[in-house]
C-alpha cells in the first residue's frame, strides 16, 4: 500500500492566493511532508516516530504548529510547537538580552494553562524530571511526564536531522 504525501503550502502564500487568486504557487511554495502521524479516532496527536517527524516537517513548513495531543493515558494537552521565530534587531535587544539563556533557535514548546520552555535542539536527552521542572514547575506528572519527555525528545530528534537550506 503506497503512503499518501501532504504538501503544505505557507501562511503567507495562501494569504497572498487568497488575496490574488489568479496567483500561481510554483513547486518551490510547496512542502512535502511525507510523514504520517499516529492519532487518536477524534484526531489527538499520540507518540510514535511518523508523529515526531510530522511535527518536525511541519515545523520546517510553517515556524509553528499547534495540537491537541494526548498521552494515551487519560490526559489530553494543547501544545503549541515553534522554531525560528522572528528575532527582532537593533539596539533595543542589545541592551535587553533575552533571559534564562534563551538564543532563539531551541524548540519552543507551549502547553496551554500549563507553561512553556525553549529547549535546545542537540543530542542530549531531556528526561521527564527536567520536562516537568521546566514546563510544570517541577509538579510530577506520572506517565505524563514521560509521554511528554518521548515527544519532545522524537521532535528535536528530527528537527537536527532535517535537511538545512541555509548551510
Amino acid at each position: 500500500m503506497n503512503k499518501p504525501t501532504v504538501f503544505i503550502v505557507s501562511a503567507k502564500d495562501l494569504f497572498n492566493k487568497r488575496k490574488n487568486p489568479k496567483m500561481s504557487l510554483s513547486l518551490k511554495d510547496i512542502w512535502q511532508i511525507d510523514a504520517i502521524p499516529k492519532s487518536t479516532p477524534d484526531g489527538c496527536f499520540l507518540n510514535n516516530n511518523g508523529t515526531y517527524k510530522w511535527i518536525a516537517e511541519s515545523l520546517r513548513a510553517y515556524g509553528s504548529i499547534l495540537l491537541a495531543w494526548t498521552d494515551n493515558h487519560g490526559t489530553q494537552y494543547d501544545i503549541l510547537f515553534t522554531r525560528n521565530p522572528f528575532l527582532p534587531e537593533g539596539d533595543r535587544v542589545r541592551r535587553c538580552p533575552y533571559q534564562g539563556g534563551i538564543h532563539g533557535y531551541e524548540l519552543f514548546v507551549s502547553i496551554m494553562r500549563i507553561g512553556a520552555w525553549g529547549f535546545d535542539c542537540n543530542e542530549i536527552k531531556k528526561y521527564p524530571s527536567y520536562i516537568e521542572e521546566k514546563l510544570a514547575g517541577g509538579r510530577n506528572l506520572g506517565v505524563t511526564g514521560e509521554e511528554l519527555a518521548k515527544l519532545i525528545n522524537g521532535v528535536i530528534k528530527y528537527v537536527i536531522n532535517e535537511p538545512n537550506e541555509n548551510k
